[in-house]
C-alpha cells in the first residue's frame, strides 16, 4: 500500500472513564429521582469539577496505552434472501 507522509495520523472521539481509579458516574449510576445508585463506587463530578478537569486535559499530550480489539459480526437486514426472481 501506499501512504502518505504528510497525511496526518487518524483522529477519533475518546471518552474518560476514570479518574485515579474510579469510575465516573453516568446516567445508569443514577435513580428515577436522580440519586447515585451505589456513592461509593462511582465518582460524582459538578460542574465545576468537570471542567476543571476538561480544563487540565486541554492542551496535555495523551497518548494511547492500549487497543483492545473486540469481535464484530454483522448481521444482514431483512430479507435475508438477495436472490432475484
Amino acid at each position: 500500500s501506499v501512504s502518505d507522509e504528510n497525511a496526518s495520523p487518524p483522529t477519533f472521539t475518546a471518552r474518560l472513564n476514570t479518574v485515579d481509579g474510579r469510575r465516573i458516574a453516568a446516567g445508569r449510576d443514577f435513580d428515577s429521582l436522580g440519586a447515585v445508585k451505589k456513592p461509593g463506587e462511582v465518582l460524582v463530578l459538578d460542574e465545576a469539577a468537570a471542567n476543571g478537569l476538561a480544563a487540565g486535559l486541554r492542551g496535555a499530550q495523551l497518548s494511547v496505552s492500549s487497543v483492545e480489539q473486540k469481535p464484530y459480526t454483522r448481521r444482514p437486514y431483512p430479507p435475508f434472501m438477495t436472490s432475484t426472481l
